[in-house]
C-alpha cells in the first residue's frame, strides 16, 4: 500500500540519521500572485515525498532517540472558522491513512514537542513543568554532551536578493544555532 512505501521511505532515511538526532521538516508557504490573489498550494516535493501529506499548516518531525524511531505530524485539525475560508481539514484518521505516522498532533503542540527533547521539561506554555521526560532524557543528555544532530531541509533559495524572507526552515536553523550552539 501506498502508506507502506512511505513508511520505507522514512525507515531508509531513519536508517542514514545518527543515534541521537531530529529531522524536523515545514511546509512550503503559500505563494502570492499579486496582491491578494495566491497561486494554487503545492506541498514542497520532499515533505510530500515522505509523508504524501499535503497541508499546508502541518510540520513532521523524524526522531531517531538511540535504538528508537518515533514520527509524528504536528497539524491543524478540525476548526469550523477556518473551514470556512480555507477548505476541510483532514481527521487524525484521514492523516494516518494517508501518511501511516501513527502520532497525528495538533500543530501547537510542536513547541511542547521540541522543549522535551531540547530542554527536557514541557513548554512554559503548558504551565506545568516536567523535568526530563522519561522517553526523551536520554536524547536530552546526549544534546547537553553535544551528540545531536539535526536535519532540517532548509529548500532551495529562491532569493533574488537578501530582502527576501527566509523561509521556515532557515528561521528555525537560525534559533537552534542561537539557543543551542553544541547542535
Amino acid at each position: 500500500t501506498a502508506s507502506e512505501e512511505l513508511r520505507q521511505r522514512r525507515a531508509t532515511l531513519a536508517q542514514n540519521m545518527s543515534d541521537y538526532s531530529v529531522l524536523v521538516m515545514f511546509p512550503e508557504t503559500q505563494k502570492t500572485r499579486n496582491d491578494d490573489v495566491e497561486w494554487p498550494y503545492r506541498q514542497s516535493s520532499n515533505f510530500y515525498y515522505l509523508t504524501n501529506d499535503p497541508n499546508m499548516h502541518s510540520h513532521f518531525v523524524l526522531l531517531r532517540n538511540g535504538g528508537v524511531i518515533e514520527e509524528r505530524i504536528f497539524t491543524q485539525l478540525a476548526d469550523p472558522l477556518f473551514e470556512l475560508w480555507e477548505g476541510k481539514l483532514p481527521t487524525v484518521e484521514s492523516l494516518r491513512d494517508r501518511t501511516g505516522v501513527e502520532h497525528i498532533l495538533e500543530l501547537d503542540k510542536f513547541e511542547d514537542f521540541l522543549h522535551s527533547i531540547l530542554l527536557g521539561t514541557v513548554a512554559e506554555t503548558d504551565r506545568e513543568f516536567r523535568y526530563n521526560q522519561p522517553e526523551h532524557r536520554a536524547f536530552y543528555h546526549q544534546l547537553e554532551q553535544g551528540n545531536v544532530e539535526f536535519w532540517l531541509d532548509l529548500g532551495r533559495s529562491r532569493r533574488l536578493n537578501d530582502n527576501s524572507p527566509p523561509t521556515a526552515a532557515q528561521e528555525f536553523a537560525d534559533q537552534l544555532v542561537r539557543k543551542f550552539p553544541e547542535i
